[in-house]
């Protein structure tokens, strides 16, 4: 694989990555983080303001199922097929959220409710390779 590899590098100037061993140095990562302000206006009104984040990357191997028609009955890494590093592919999600909430109370037997949220999602896929030039 090291010929197949060092041919790639001279003939077009990409770097496979490497062809063993690489598997191991997958992460999965996430972060998060939560904040919250309670502010009681006054006895009858109560104000709740909350942003929510997660952010998280799961790195995966090149998908074994997805070849085109007619599927093959082997994986893309198996003895019947190889992939190198830089095959690999990433999930980077995240979510953000911002939620308001105005609570009232009038009179001891009404009362109401105002919340508003904001929330925005982004799946993308990314992957530590370089775009193979043509």
């Amino acid at each position: 694989m090291a010929l197949v590899s060092n041919y790639v590098k001279e003939k077009y100037g990409y770097d496979t990555g490497a062809s063993e061993g690489y598997a191991n140095n997958f992460a999965t990562k996430n972060y998060k983080a939560l904040a919250r302000l309670d502010w009681n206006i006054n006895q009858m009104h109560k104000f709740t303001l909350r942003y929510n984040q997660v952010v998280a990357t799961d790195d995966q191997t090149v998908n074994g199922t997805s070849a085109p028609n007619p599927r093959s009955s082997s994986s893309r890494i198996s003895r019947n097929s190889y992939a190198f590093e830089n095959a690999n592919y990433n999930f980077e999600n995240s979510v953000r959220s911002i939620t308001a909430e105005l609570n009232s109370n009038f009179k001891g037997n009404l009362s109401n409710q105002l919340l508003v949220t904001f929330t925005k999602i982004q799946d993308t896929r990314g992957s530590n390779s370089d775009i193979f030039p043509l």
